[in-house]
């Protein structure tokens, strides 16, 4: 189960992105509001940037999560559960 670290991204509820999609295993590309938003999961840990530019989001990732079980797979609904953000157009990859 993900737990938040960073409540940062927290205060902003009900935030609408307009689609994702996963672009490789443990990453998902998310998009909303004019700007990008990159998810990445790895070893237990999620991390996200945000950016106006697709080129500027791998080097901004922050830590905002922690799976205390961190073989469980996750998903783009889990991370949307988490920060209770919301998205009506996206694929898992699977």
């Amino acid at each position: 189960m993900l737990k938040a670290t960073n409540k940062e991204f927290q205060k902003i509820k009900n935030f609408p992105l307009e689609r994702g999609y996963e672009i490789r295993e443990n990453n998902w590309l998310t998009e909303g509001a004019g700007f990008f938003f990159l998810f990445k999961y790895v070893g237990g840990m999620l991390y996200l940037a945000a950016d106006e530019r697709y080129d500027n989001l791998e080097p901004n990732l922050r830590l905002i999560a922690v799976n205390s079980n961190p073989l469980e797979r996750v998903r783009l609904k889990d991370i949307l559960t988490l920060l209770t953000w919301t998205c009506d157009d996206y694929w898992e990859g699977d």
